[in-house]
């Protein structure tokens, strides 16, 4: 009788990883789903907010993955953030340890982040601004020039002032 009882209990147990089982894959469909309707919107449509959803969804993604749609993103629907992400994918910024973000990248492909970065800049993206201002300071890609990277720091802090930030 006792075996009889183990035997129910461990058939109920499988059969209820099973259900669970089942509802994480339908979980992963239906991100996998969002994923692509926020696609849609942000490239197809220009919605921003969706865009932003995805950054923050493929944050810690490999950048190759986020690439193609921040690519689009700016190239369509000029938008400032999708720019400094293109760069952002492009030298794999947030996995970087070392300053030198465009020293792997090969010819074409440091130039194009260097477009993509100043494009961002020229759109007043605060980051893309202080990425642009310390290579003017360094020297780095750049002939050092200290006044236009004191400039791009400038428009940055004036850009920032703009936010209703509290301390």
């Amino acid at each position: 009788m006792i075996n009889k009882i183990l035997l129910l209990i461990v058939i109920l147990m499988l059969l209820s990883n099973c259900e669970n089982s089942k509802k994480s894959i339908s979980t992963n469909q239906i991100e996998m789903s969002n994923d692509v309707s926020l696609i849609e919107l942000a490239i197809d449509k220009g919605d921003t907010k969706s865009y932003d959803k995805l950054r923050i969804e493929y944050m810690d993604s490999p950048y190759e993955s986020f690439l193609d749609i921040s690519t689009k993103m700016a190239n369509k629907h000029d938008y400032k953030s999708a720019y400094i992400d293109v760069f952002y994918c492009l030298t794999n910024y947030y996995q970087k340890k070392d300053d030198d973000l465009l020293k792997n990248l090969n010819d074409s492909l440091k130039t194009k982040a260097i477009k993509y970065l100043n494009l961002a800049a020229e759109k007043g993206e605060v980051n893309a601004l202080e990425i642009l201002s310390k290579f003017y300071s360094d020297g780095i890609y750049f002939e050092e020039n200290k006044n236009l990277a004191k400039e791009l720091l400038m428009k940055r802090d004036s850009i920032l002032s703009t936010y209703d930030i509290k301390k």
